[in-house]
């Protein structure tokens, strides 16, 4: 837990600050309205909502996140380091941290490498491992969606989901646990060749 506030600890701290900032101003507005329909607070009332707006719930907020995507950030390390996730990752695919350079979202770990001459991220997302492929599938708006059904009906044990960073297959969790090594690169192998049928490059 150390080391992944000291790895977050400016996103932290910058958060903190706005969350202070934004929910101060809040109550400072909001005070100026009832002193201006007469129904002012009074002074120690005042104060015990700036200690709340400045301190309690910004720090609330903060502890909060950082618990969440800690327990979502072991949880993945975990994964990632059993079986058959780690055989992957000594045949060719690597953990990265995402989020490095973001000023506001707490890093994850995810896995990157090649699979069949595609760049691929592995991702933990809602208890699912999401393989995605950094694709470029614009020209599949130009086909018909008939043609895409017929193609994605061959593949029907391939899960399909568009991605902003190209097109993805994903799988739960608890499935892939049960999965020898063999059987991950056989899924991988037919994602592979729904991407080639759909001459997604």
């Amino acid at each position: 837990m150390k080391d992944y506030i000291i790895l977050n600890k400016d996103k932290l701290i910058r958060t903190f600050k706005w969350t202070a900032i934004i929910l101060t101003t809040a109550l400072c507005v909001w005070t100026y309205y009832k002193c201006d329909s007469g129904n002012c607070f009074i002074g120690t009332d005042f104060i015990l909502g700036l200690i709340m707006t400045l301190f309690i719930l910004p720090t609330f907020s903060i502890v909060l996140e950082t618990i969440q995507n800690y327990i979502e950030y072991r949880r993945t390390e975990k994964f990632f380091d059993s079986k058959p996730m780690n055989e992957l990752f000594k045949n060719g695919f690597r953990k990265d941290l995402t989020g490095k350079e973001s000023k506001w979202f707490l890093s994850k770990v995810n896995g990157v490498g090649q699979f069949d001459n595609y760049n691929m991220i592995c991702e933990v997302v809602s208890g699912r491992l999401r393989v995605i492929a950094k694709t470029n599938y614009d020209h599949l708006d130009t086909w018909d969606n008939k043609e895409i059904d017929f193609i994605l009906q061959s593949f029907r044990h391939v899960r399909f989901e568009y991605d902003g960073d190209g097109i993805a297959t994903s799988l739960k969790m608890s499935e892939v646990k049960k999965m020898s090594y063999e059987s991950l690169v056989t899924h991988l192998s037919d994602f592979v060749k729904l991407l080639k049928k759909l001459k997604v490059e």
